[in-house]
């Protein structure tokens, strides 16, 4: 969204606060402040008031509540000028605006497999499938991150493939001699094996763990932080936390990230490839890539296409003979590919990917509201 704000106006709007938060005087405290901000450029964020709720229990107030919301919102786009309206929506759970703001082209953006979440009862999953459902079939364009999501959410022909792109300028850093490895990382033992980025039910902690045993003098390296909700993975988390060669270093700023990567001997994608995961198109890939560094991940239909840049390995055995071979690549011109890879799957090209979908978009249904005039 910042970059499509160097040539448009951008309104980015936070969910609602939920009743619990907004009447819980502890998590109340917590909340961020309400209004607009005018962040950079053409970019303005919008949270709302915390009277503007949300609230299932009674659901003729959560109507209301939902137009007052839909009323500010309204407000706001004709405050800052808006013209021809192009609405994105990031959740299934939001699938009930589209429409409400007399849109010139309206998009889903599907970043996730929602429906699949670690955690989800039944009902919840059911509910997300619907939503999710009734937003694909309405919305003028889908924009899905991968191909393994491409085949799931191209029900009605109007999918793009926009994967998940790398800013390549920021993580070029891992390169440069002036970049500091960062003291915690420094400590650590080389060879570093290092995941950088939310260790979350997606995350392997099992084949980390097998390979940390496995390979007792080689370090493995986590950084950010830890949101598992599963009983069963956060018991591996705990597991791992006493492993000797492990190091767990917490959650770091987006800028500091390039230098942890530096830090790195061999990145790693250690993510599992079943439920929620086998969707996800890794915003790391190219991030790692810009780095020239040898990366390894799982046979995920999303790094299929990048096996000469990417070691593949299933089992846990694969695992440690590919960072085996990583740890003895110096191949300079290997290195160089993976840079350009990183190079053709920027942020840059994506922002024109969707440009380009919304222009045509657009001029498709002008023209064919001028026919039909």
């Amino acid at each position: 969204m910042s970059l499509l704000a160097k040539e448009h106006k951008v309104l980015f709007v936070s969910p609602p606060f939920s009743r619990s938060q907004v009447f819980n005087a502890e998590e109340r405290k917590r909340l961020p402040a309400s209004g607009l901000v005018h962040r950079q450029d053409n970019l303005y964020t919008l949270v709302f008031p915390k009277y503007l709720f949300e609230i299932y229990k009674y659901p003729w107030m959560g109507k209301i509540l939902a137009y007052l919301r839909e009323r500010h919102v309204r407000r706001i786009t004709k405050k800052l000028g808006f013209r021809d309206v192009v609405l994105f929506v990031w959740h299934p759970h939001f699938a009930d605006v589209v429409g409400g703001f007399d849109e010139a082209v309206s998009c889903y953006y599907a970043d996730d497999e929602f429906a699949s979440f670690a955690g989800l009862s039944e009902h919840a999953r059911n509910q997300v499938l619907e939503q999710e459902n009734d937003l694909l079939s309405h919305v003028d364009i889908v924009f899905v991150s991968g191909p393994a999501l491409m085949d799931k959410k191209n029900h009605y022909g109007n999918a793009i493939n926009v994967p998940m792109g790398a800013d390549f300028e920021l993580f070029s850093r891992s390169r440069a001699a002036e970049t500091p490895v960062p003291a915690d990382l420094e400590a650590v033992p080389h060879p570093r094996i290092g995941h950088i980025g939310n260790l979350n039910d997606k995350i392997d902690f099992r084949l980390v763990l097998e390979m940390s045993e496995a390979r007792p003098n080689w370090s493995f390296v986590l950084v950010g932080p830890v949101n598992v909700r599963s009983a069963g993975f956060r018991e591996d988390v705990e597991l791992l936390r006493k492993r000797p060669n492990v190091y767990m270093l917490g959650s770091k700023a987006r800028e500091l990230l390039p230098n942890y990567i530096k830090g790195l001997d061999v990145c790693m994608m250690c993510y599992r490839t079943d439920g929620w995961a086998r969707y996800i198109y890794p915003l790391k890939l190219h991030e790692y890539l810009a780095s020239g560094k040898p990366v390894i991940g799982p046979p995920l239909m999303s790094l299929r296409e990048f096996r000469g840049v990417v070691r593949i390995a299933e089992t846990p055995e694969q695992w440690v003979e590919g960072i085996e071979a990583a740890l003895n690549d110096h191949d300079a011109a290997l290195a160089q590919k993976r840079i350009e890879v990183a190079y053709e799957n920027r942020l840059e090209k994506r922002i024109e990917t969707i440009e380009e979908a919304l222009g045509r978009k657009l001029r498709e249904k002008r023209n064919g509201n001028e026919a039909s005039g």
